[in-house]
């Protein structure tokens, strides 16, 4: 769901859980060295020091290995850590086996893992996929896309978003969020969509704060996705910008890096959650100058 389900704000843009992907303050807060092992279609991104305390040497954050794969091995990994996050800690339905949250769209997807080495037995620490339509789009399923369709150009959908908790609120979410864009990047992906969470499936609870993402972020009409089916909801009227306290840190993130949201929300069930369409127009994607600074320059702004 951008996709993806994320944590307590499960993305699919995004689950996609409830993902502190607070990007601007933690790229001078948290910088980490990032080993890039062997992934189709990564490139080469300048590795970033690691974080060191104050007054002394000590390493702030561990070293990670960022992995772009099909594998069988790694898409459970990936599937183990989505289902101790989306089913076990979230209270979520699993479309897998025992211990692992899965769906079809795992098998056209790649899917994006970051492992931190000196903790081999967690396996993946953080995950998100990226879909091209092969098998069809997740964020379909609750959002009409035909205007993003009619587009013409490359169409790239993000979700199942999560982090271990020991990992929430450090540097394994900017990496993890580095690595989607320079893949995207690197497959000359246009659009990125995908829907990103709010925890529990009350919509009143969260209607002030959908009304606020409307006002200050609806996407252009040629780019508007639309929720539909039964379980879609009209989001309508205004709201106090104090409302924006409680949008959840990942759509914020979507937000600072120039991403739009789409008409309406979509009540899921099964994840116990309420979702908005993010769109990311790649030609407009912002990168905070700490950012671009500290990647050398290795991502578009």
């Amino acid at each position: 769901m951008l996709a993806s389900k994320s944590l307590t704000e499960h993305a699919s843009f995004l689950p996609l859980c409830l993902i502190e992907i607070e990007i601007g303050r933690q790229i001078i807060a948290n910088m980490v060295k990032e080993r890039l092992t062997t992934g189709k279609g990564l490139g080469d991104l300048a590795a970033l020091p690691r974080a060191r305390g104050p007054g002394t040497s000590a390493p702030m954050e561990p070293v990670f290995d960022v992995t772009v794969t099909r594998d069988p091995d790694g898409v459970r990994q990936a599937q183990a850590l989505r289902h101790a996050v989306f089913v076990t800690e979230m209270g979520g339905a699993s479309g897998g086996c025992d211990g692992l949250e899965a769906d079809p769209f795992d098998a056209h997807c790649e899917h994006l893992l970051v492992c931190d080495p000196s903790r081999p037995d967690l396996g993946a620490v953080a995950t998100l996929r990226l879909g091209y339509g092969q098998g069809g789009y997740y964020t379909e399923q609750e959002f009409d896309l035909a205007p993003l369709h009619a587009l013409g150009g490359s169409l790239a959908e993000t979700g199942r978003t999560c982090l271990h908790p020991d990992y929430r609120g450090g540097a394994a979410a900017f990496v993890l969020f580095r690595a989607m864009l320079a893949q995207l990047q690197a497959r000359n992906v246009a659009v990125l969509v995908g829907t990103a969470s709010f925890p529990g499936r009350t919509i009143h609870r969260h209607m002030d704060a959908l009304r606020r993402l409307r006002q200050e972020a609806l996407a252009p009409a040629a780019m508007r996705p639309k929720a539909q089916g039964p379980q879609a909801v009209a989001v309508e009227g205004d709201a106090p910008r104090s409302a924006m306290r409680t949008v959840p840190p990942l759509i914020k993130t979507y937000l600072r890096a120039g991403a739009w949201v789409g008409d309406g929300a979509w009540v899921d069930t099964g994840f116990n959650t309420v979702d908005v369409c993010m769109v990311l127009d790649m030609a407009r994607v912002r990168v905070p100058r700490a950012a671009h600074r500290h990647l050398g320059g290795t991502l578009a702004t």
